[in-house]
């Protein structure tokens, strides 16, 4: 039996990223969900299983570390990589995330951040910890 594909959940407001992303990350073999705003990727996560979490850092009406708040209380265990067009971000905006890549380096090193995130977290969750829907979504 074939292995499942991992699910990432791409949320990005800019049209032309989301897509570039999209296409990066299917053509590495990954199913992938997109979402145009924070607001619409929570949605999406209250309502799909999702492997990981790829967000943007700047976007309207909700930065990625809002969003990435508001996942933390329902899905802590779920690991989320910050994408942002700086080179760098305050610490606020990343004390939820698991990593970090800049939107300028090549989409290779989104392959590989993804590559070393989901076992790194594997790694650290608890033996029979299962990533799930959350019956906490409202």
């Amino acid at each position: 039996m074939p292995a499942r594909k991992r699910i990432i959940l791409l949320i990005d407001d800019e049209p032309q990223q989301l897509s570039l992303h999209e296409m990066v990350l299917e053509l590495s073999g990954y199913t992938v969900l997109t979402a145009s705003s924070g607001r619409q990727g929570l949605a999406l996560l209250c309502s799909h299983h999702v492997d990981e979490v790829l967000l943007d850092y700047e976007m309207p009406e909700m930065d990625g570390g809002m969003v990435a708040a508001e996942i933390k209380k329902t899905h802590p265990e779920l690991p989320i990589l910050m994408l942002s067009g700086h080179v760098s971000l305050p610490e606020t905006a990343l004390q939820f995330v698991n990593g970090f890549v800049s939107k300028g380096n090549a989409p290779i090193f989104l392959q590989l951040a993804i590559r070393q995130l989901l076992p790194r977290v594997e790694k650290r969750r608890p033996r029979g910890v299962r990533l799930r829907r959350s019956t906490k979504c409202a």
